[in-house]
């Protein structure tokens, strides 16, 4: 992403980000997104990178695109 963003191909970019997830009101924990990085259109794509997927993983990732349908994940 560095090289990407020497390049000008990226605006920036964010590690380990928290993002809240929350039901009815009540914070239930947060999801932490390996990489956010912001394109240099406006947009912002999540990055998780997974080696493989778990239980844990599947519940929060449909909780936090449940919560946040607009947000742009991409899982590697």
């Amino acid at each position: 992403l560095d090289l990407r963003l020497q390049g000008h191909d990226i605006e920036g970019w964010m590690r380990q980000i928290r993002i809240p997830l929350n039901v009815n009101g009540v914070a239930i924990g947060n999801y932490v997104m390996d990489f956010v990085i912001d394109h240099n259109d406006g947009r912002v794509e999540y990055v998780e990178i997974k080696g493989f997927e778990t239980a844990l993983f599947k519940w929060k990732i449909k909780h936090l695109k449940a919560q946040y349908p607009v947000l742009w994940i991409t899982i590697i």
